[in-house]
C-alpha cells in the first residue's frame, strides 16, 4: 500500500507532466480518457455484434415467418425486458440501411469529415459509421454542403440529437426542406459561391501526357432542345477547326450526356459531312458522376457561352479558349453578380473571342476599351436557303411566332400584344390566316377573334427547317442588338419576317434580306411592322424576288475558313 501510494520524491518530478497538479488539466486528461473508453466501446460493439447481427438480416430476409416465430418467443423468454429487447434489436438491424442512406445522399463526405473532426480521424472508426453512431447526435457537419445547424434551425420540428442529414434523405427533401453550406469549412466563402453559381463549377480535368491534342467543344448540352442557333453554330465551328487543324475533335457536356446523333444530324443538315471523328463525354457540373476531362498541353477549348468558359477557365490556360460569343450575355440578366462575372469573361484579355455577326461584334468591341486580344467575327450561314419551299396544302396563309415565356429577351409578352393588336385592326384576319407559336415552356393561349394558336415545341432539325418552309410570315423579337437566329431561319425558308429594332446597331437587317422588316418595339410599332409584313406575304412575286436577291451565305466552310486560319496561324507561331 505504502508503495502505491508514495509521494513524488525530487528524482521523480522529471517525470511528470508540467503543470498535473492542475485540477483543471486533469479535468482534461479525464475527459479524454472517457473518450477513449467510449470510442473502444463502440469498437467492441461493432466488431462483436456485427457478425451475428449480418447473420440474423440474413435470416430474416429469407425466413420471415421464421424469424418472427423467433422474436416471439424471446419476448416471452425476456419477460418484461421484451420490448427493450426488441426496439434494440431492430434499430441494429436498421443500422445498415442508415449507412446506406446516408452514403446515398451525396452529401457525406468521409475525407472532408475526418479533416475538419480530428477526433473522428483518430476514433479507428470508418468515417461514415462514426457520422451516424457519434458525430451526428454531436450535430456535426457530414460533409461541405450540409450545415446541421442550418437546417435544424429552418426545421423547428428536428430536435437536437437527431440526424439531421437522415432527417433531410428520408424527409426533409421531400417536403422541400432547405439546406446550406456548412460553416465549419475553413472555405465557407467558396462554397457559398459554388452553391449560387453552379454553372461556374470548374471543369474536372487531369493532366494527360500521352494524349494527342486535341479540339474540345465544353457546353451545356447537344440534346435536341438545345441544338437549334448557337449550339449548332458552335458544334459547326468545332468540327470545321478540328478538320483544319487535323485534330481529334471532343464533345463535353455539363448539364446532361450527350446524344451523338444529334451531331451527326446537325453536321449533315448544314452541308459537312459526317466522319464519326467524334469523342463525346458527359463531365457532370452538378456532381462526381460526370467523367474527369483528361487534357494534354497544345488542347484548344471551344466553350459555347460566358459560363462555360469561366468554368473552363478555372482549369485549363486561358489562352487555350476560344470562346464563341453569339449574343451580349450581360443582357440575360439584371444589372448584379450575374452581369458583372460575365462581363469579366469578355474583358479577359487572355481570351480568344470570335463573335457571331458584325452588328453584334460593334456592340461589343468597338468601343474605347478594345479587347487586348483582337477578336474576330462572322456572319452565319444559311444552306436551308437552297432548299425550295414546301408546296402549301391549305387555302389559307401561315404566321408563325418565336414564342419563349421565360426568356425575357424574346419580349414574349409584347408579341402577344402585338399579335393581338395586328387581329383586332383587321391585318391578321383569322378566316385567312392560321397561327403557329413555337418555342419552349409554352401554355395554351387565348387571342382576338377565337384564335388559338398550334403550340410547337422540340422540333428536330429537319422538321424545324420543314415547318418554315410552310410560313408565310412571322414574328419573332429580340432585345439584343443580334439579330437572333429565327428571322434570318425564316427569311431564308422564303417567308416574310417582322423583328424589333434595338440601339444603333440593329435598325435594319436589310444587309441580310428585304424580307426582313424591323420596326420600333413599341406595340404601336410592331402592329404596323405585322401590317407591312402581311401585305410583303401576299405579294408572292414580290417576296420571292426578295428571297432570290437575298445575301445570305449558305456554305459554313467558306464562313469559318478565315477564322480557322487565323486559329491555325496563331497556334503554330505560338509553338514554334
Amino acid at each position: 500500500m505504502d508503495e502505491v501510494f508514495t509521494p513524488i520524491t525530487p528524482s521523480h518530478q522529471n517525470d511528470a507532466a508540467p503543470g498535473s497538479d492542475d485540477p483543471s488539466l486533469q479535468l482534461t486528461l479525464l475527459r479524454h480518457e472517457l473518450d477513449e473508453a467510449r470510442r473502444e466501446n463502440v469498437r467492441l460493439r461493432q466488431s462483436l455484434l456485427e457478425p451475428p447481427y449480418s447473420q440474423l438480416r440474413s435470416v430474416i430476409h429469407h425466413y420471415p415467418q421464421a424469424a418472427n416465430t423467433a422474436i416471439k418467443a424471446l419476448n416471452v423468454v425476456t419477460g418484461s425486458g421484451r420490448v427493450n429487447f426488441h426496439r434494440r434489436a431492430l434499430e441494429r438491424l436498421r443500422f445498415p440501411r442508415d449507412l446506406r442512406d446516408l452514403e446515398g445522399s451525396g452529401l457525406f463526405d468521409p475525407s472532408w469529415y475526418q479533416a475538419n473532426y480530428p477526433e473522428a480521424a483518430h476514433s479507428g472508426l470508418d468515417p461514415l459509421r462514426h457520422y451516424a453512431t457519434i458525430g451526428a447526435s454531436r450535430g456535426w457537419d457530414p460533409g461541405p454542403r450540409f450545415s446541421t445547424d442550418f437546417y435544424l434551425e429552418h426545421n423547428p420540428d428536428v430536435s437536437r440529437g437527431t440526424n439531421a442529414l437522415l432527417h433531410y434523405v428520408r424527409l426533409g427533401r421531400a417536403r422541400g426542406s432547405k439546406i446550406a453550406p456548412s460553416t465549419v469549412e475553413r472555405q465557407w466563402l467558396t462554397l457559398t459561391l459554388d452553391e449560387r453559381f453552379p454553372n461556374l463549377r470548374p471543369l474536372r480535368v487531369y493532366t494527360n501526357a500521352s494524349a494527342p491534342k486535341r479540339i474540345s467543344m465544353v457546353t451545356d448540352s447537344i440534346n435536341s432542345g438545345s441544338l437549334f442557333g448557337g449550339v449548332g453554330t458552335a458544334l459547326i465551328f468545332a468540327t470545321l477547326l478540328a478538320r483544319r487543324m487535323e485534330r481529334p475533335l471532343r464533345i463535353i457536356t455539363r448539364s446532361e450526356p450527350p446524344t451523338p446523333a444529334n451531331c451527326r444530324t446537325v453536321l449533315e443538315a448544314n452541308g459537312i459531312p459526317w466522319q464519326g471523328d467524334v469523342d463525346f463525354v458527359f463531365s457532370s457540373r452538378d456532381s462526381s458522376d460526370g467523367r474527369l476531362v483528361d487534357v494534354a498541353d497544345g488542347d484548344l477549348f471551344v466553350t459555347t457561352s460566358w459560363w462555360t468558359t469561366w468554368a473552363t477557365r478555372a482549369s485549363v490556360d486561358p489562352s487555350s479558349i476560344v470562346y464563341l460569343v453569339q449574343e451580349d450575355e450581360r443582357r440575360f440578366y439584371p444589372e448584379g453578380d450575374d452581369s458583372i462575372r460575365c462581363a469579366e469573361i469578355l474583358e479577359d484579355p487572355r481570351i480568344t473571342c470570335i463573335v457571331n455577326s458584325k452588328p453584334l461584334f460593334d456592340h461589343l468591341f468597338s468601343g474605347p476599351a478594345v479587347h487586348a486580344r483582337a477578336p474576330s467575327w462572322f456572319e452565319p450561314a444559311f444552306p436551308a436557303f437552297l432548299t425550295p419551299r414546301e408546296p402549301s396544302v391549305v387555302s389559307k396563309r401561315n404566321f408563325i411566332f418565336y414564342a419563349r415565356p421565360n426568356n425575357l429577351r424574346n419580349l414574349y409578352y409584347r408579341g402577344l400584344e402585338a399579335i393581338s393588336g395586328a387581329i383586332e385592326c383587321g391585318h391578321l384576319d383569322p378566316s385567312t390566316w392560321d397561327f403557329f407559336f413555337i418555342g419552349r415552356d409554352l401554355q395554351p393561349v387565348a387571342l382576338p377573334g377565337g384564335v388559338r394558336p398550334a403550340l410547337i415545341e422540340n422540333l428536330g432539325w429537319h422538321a424545324y427547317q420543314q415547318l418554315l418552309r410552310r410560313m408565310d410570315l412571322g414574328l419573332s423579337l429580340m432585345a439584343s442588338p443580334h439579330s437572333s437566329y429565327p428571322p434570318l431561319d425564316l427569311a431564308a425558308a422564303g417567308a416574310a419576317v417582322v423583328t424589333n429594332t434595338f440601339g444603333s446597331e440593329k435598325q435594319s437587317l436589310d444587309q441580310y434580306s428585304a424580307n426582313i422588316i424591323c420596326s420600333d418595339p413599341s406595340v404601336a410599332g410592331l402592329v404596323a411592322g405585322i401590317g407591312q409584313g402581311v401585305a410583303l406575304a401576299n405579294d408572292v412575286k414580290r417576296r420571292s424576288a426578295n428571297h432570290r436577291k437575298s445575301r445570305l451565305l449558305t456554305d459554313w466552310g467558306a464562313v469559318f475558313a478565315p477564322v480557322c486560319d487565323q486559329l491555325a496561324g496563331a497556334l503554330a507561331a505560338t509553338e514554334g
